[in-house]
């Protein structure tokens, strides 16, 4: 939320008024450079955390959910690393590509859940959301590649 809210606030005006592809570059590398290591450093220090966390909000009864916290925080850096290109959508009015990008996506986390559930049960769910927004932010990537490079 703090991000998506950063985001909205101080990126996507900027997206919005870039005018050329080297203006677009730059705020996404600056986002990159600034954001994100700050973000997967608060992720880091949640993990080592973790047990401290769950006691802290929880009772013993959910230890079991510390299992969980890799792969969901792995998920949470590609969301957060997609978010600005994303955001990229919204700027410039490219509503088609953002639906559809959408429904890929949660294509992409609906069956990988049912193909992880199977092998690795509950646990399953939070590899396919990995797995979802690892193919997400490639996914976008690609689709950006010319401003990216």
């Amino acid at each position: 939320m703090f991000i998506s809210t950063i985001l909205t606030v101080y990126f996507l005006p900027k997206l919005s008024k870039a005018q050329n592809n080297n203006e677009t570059k730059s705020i996404f590398w600056q986002y990159y450079k600034f954001i994100l290591p700050v973000f997967c450093t608060g992720l880091i220090v949640i993990y080592f955390s973790r047990f401290i966390i769950i006691h802290i909000l929880f009772t013993k009864d959910f230890l079991p959910v510390s299992s969980l916290f890799l792969w969901q925080l792995i998920g949470d850096v590609f969301k957060v690393a997609s978010l600005i290109l994303g955001y990229q959508f919204f700027a410039k009015k490219m509503t088609k590509a953002f639906i559809f990008s959408e429904i890929f996506s949660l294509t992409i986390l609906y069956f990988s859940s049912l193909i992880f559930m199977n092998s690795y049960g509950i646990k399953g769910v939070v590899i396919a959301y990995a797995f979802d927004n690892l193919i997400y932010f490639v996914v976008l990537c690609v689709y950006f590649r010319k401003i990216l490079i």
